[in-house]
C-alpha cells in the first residue's frame, strides 16, 4: 500500500475512533419550547428593571442519533449548551430583540418526548441514551449559576473552557437572562408584528459527528398581559415546537 494512503487511512480510523463516527453518531435537538403557567402560558416572566424584563425558556433536548450524547459535568466541558433567543418579525423583516446566556447541562433524564428511549440509567444520567429526552424547566435554564457567557463557546465544534469564567454568579434580574426591550413587544407600539422564541443546543460529540445543522428550533409566541407587581409583559407560546428549524427559517 502506497505509504501516503496508508496514513490518509489510520489518520481516518482514528477520527472515526475519536468523535465515534465509526460505531454511530449522536444527534441533539430541542424537541420543545416550554414555559411557565404563572401569568402566561409562555417564557417564564422573572420580573423587570426599568423597561426590560427578564424571560427563561424552557427546553427538552432529544437525542436522535445512533449513540448516547455525552452529559458529563464534574470537571468536563462535554456537556450540551442551551442558548434561547427571541425575535419580531414586522414590516416583513425579522429582528432579534432577546438574547439569553448560555445554561451548561449537568445531568439528562431518560425520557420520551421525541421517541422511545433506550435509557443509559435509571436516574440523571451523564449521557443522554438513544431516543431519549431531558427537560430542563424555565425555572432552570433562568437560574443564574449554572448561565455562562456567550463569547467563551466555539460554536462549531462545541468547545469551551470547564470551568466557565462565571459559574455560580448571580447578580440583579437581568443578569445573564433573556432580556427584551418592553417597547419591543407593547402590543400598542407594534400591532401587526409576530414573535417568535428560539432554543438551541450545541454538543461537542453531535458538531464531531456532523449533525450540527439541525440543533435549533422555534416556537410562535404571543404577548399577553401585563404584569401589575413588576411590569413586563407577560408571554405565551401559540402552537407547537417547530423542531430542528431556527427561527429565520
Amino acid at each position: 500500500m502506497d505509504r501516503s494512503l496508508l496514513k490518509k487511512t489510520v489518520l481516518g480510523a482514528a477520527l472515526a475512533l475519536a468523535t465515534g463516527l465509526g460505531f454511530g453518531q449522536a444527534d441533539v435537538i430541542c424537541g420543545s419550547l416550554t414555559g411557565s403557567t404563572a401569568g402566561g402560558a409562555g417564557p417564564m416572566h422573572l420580573g423587570s428593571d426599568g423597561n426590560m424584563t427578564a424571560y427563561s425558556i424552557g427546553t427538552t433536548s432529544c437525542n436522535v442519533g445512533t449513540v448516547a450524547l455525552n452529559w458529563f459535568q464534574s470537571g468536563s466541558n462535554r456537556h450540551p449548551l442551551i442558548i434561547t433567543n427571541m425575535y419580531r418579525i414586522d414590516n416583513g423583516a425579522i429582528e432579534q430583540i432577546g438574547v439569553s446566556w448560555v445554561k451548561h447541562g449537568f445531568c439528562a433524564l431518560q425520557q420520551t418526548v421525541c421517541a422511545s428511549c433506550s435509557p443509559v440509567c435509571s436516574g440523571c444520567c451523564s449521557q443522554l441514551g438513544v431516543g431519549c429526552s431531558d427537560p430542563y424547566s424555565a425555572s432552570l435554564n433562568g437560574s443564574q449559576t449554572g448561565l455562562g457567557p456567550r463569547f467563551e463557546i466555539n460554536s462549531a465544534t462545541g468547545e469551551y473552557p470547564w470551568p466557565f469564567s462565571t459559574a455560580g454568579q448571580t447578580g440583579t434580574t437581568l443578569y445573564k437572562r433573556l432580556q427584551v426591550n418592553q417597547d419591543d413587544i407593547n402590543p400598542m407600539l407594534n400591532p401587526n408584528a409576530l414573535y417568535v422564541g428560539e432554543a438551541q443546543y450545541v454538543a461537542f460529540d453531535d458538531a464531531a459527528a456532523g449533525n450540527d445543522n439541525n440543533n435549533a428550533s422555534h416556537r410562535m409566541i404571543t404577548v399577553g398581559s401585563e404584569n401589575a407587581f413588576s411590569g413586563g409583559w407577560y408571554l405565551n407560546y401559540d402552537g407547537p415546537t417547530i423542531r430542528e428549524e431556527p427561527a429565520i427559517f
